[in-house]
């Protein structure tokens, strides 16, 4: 069957009598022996081979394949429809999968603090107030240098308590450099009521949660004391002029935050030239 198959798609190919004669015994003698076959494919011209049998029968499929396409155009242009529509939905579906797991990642990092997240040795064992990284210039001046870095953030972190003359709260305070904090967001945007730390003339600003302003019950320009502990281990007390209120809308957070200039939370804490936490940003892309 094989033979005859070649003879109807590529006559221009095989000697005409051969054609005939190979097609007529292999059809018209079902028990051709073995042998007998391969004496007659040896007689096939020596430009036929398989590789050119083949890719007639390729070409014919496709010419086949086209003009079937066209025998009934409304079929056709349905099912090419419902592929399209398809194809097209399935896209769009990944789409939206990847932005939503694009916007995780981000917030992720936003959450975190960045991408990577540069501490002295430890601290996320314990988290104690007196590990803390020195020669912080070198540190920093050697996070930026290496490539795929687009910004390291240098931030002081103080768990504490802040008191006023109506009592006290759990604090989480972090003292920033507004500049380089916008890399990874703009806090101010938060800001419910009050000024941002580089819209301030003091050198003792503080911004809260807007839970711990209520429970304390802060207004604007009052005073608030911190307590927290020193890297020498000393406990220490600051002075802080409250000049912000922010509220993310998250009440775990609402009710511990506070912020503060980098340098301000240095000097609280008699650490010149030291700092908690160096958060890195790396360039879009990297794994």
């Amino acid at each position: 069957m094989f033979l005859v198959l070649i003879a109807n798609v590529i006559p221009d190919r095989l000697g005409c009598d051969f054609v005939s004669h190979t097609a007529h015994e292999v059809s018209g003698s079902p028990q051709l022996p073995g042998p007998q076959l391969l004496a007659q494919l040896r007689i096939l011209p020596e430009r036929l081979t398989r590789r050119d049998a083949f890719h007639d029968l390729y070409h014919l499929s496709w010419r086949i394949a086209w003009r079937n396409l066209w025998r009934h155009r409304t079929r056709t242009i349905i099912m090419s429809s419902a592929v399209a529509f398809s194809y097209a939905l399935c896209l769009f579906s990944m789409g939206i999968g990847d932005d939503g797991h694009q916007q995780m990642l981000d917030e992720a990092v936003e959450a975190a603090g960045g991408d990577v997240l540069v501490h002295a040795d430890g601290y996320w064992e314990s988290k104690s107030s007196d590990l803390i990284m020195t020669q912080t210039d070198r540190v920093l001046g050697a996070v930026e240098a290496v490539d795929g870095v687009r910004a390291a953030i240098p931030r002081m972190i103080v768990n504490g308590l802040v008191s006023s003359a109506n009592g006290s709260r759990v604090l989480f305070l972090q003292g920033i450099d507004p500049a380089r904090e916008r890399a990874l967001r703009d806090l101010s945007e938060d800001l419910e009521e009050g000024e941002y730390l580089d819209q301030t003339d003091r050198d003792d600003p503080i911004i809260l949660g807007a839970i711990v302003v209520e429970k304390l019950e802060l207004d604007l320009g009052d005073r608030v004391v911190l307590t927290a502990s020193q890297p020498d281990g000393e406990v220490t007390r600051a002075l802080f002029h409250l000049t912000g209120v922010i509220k993310t809308g998250l009440k775990d957070i609402d009710e511990v935050i506070g912020i503060t200039t980098l340098a301000a939370a240095r000097e609280a804490l008699a650490a010149e030239g030291m700092l908690t936490q160096i958060g890195v940003l790396t360039e879009e892309g990297l794994p």
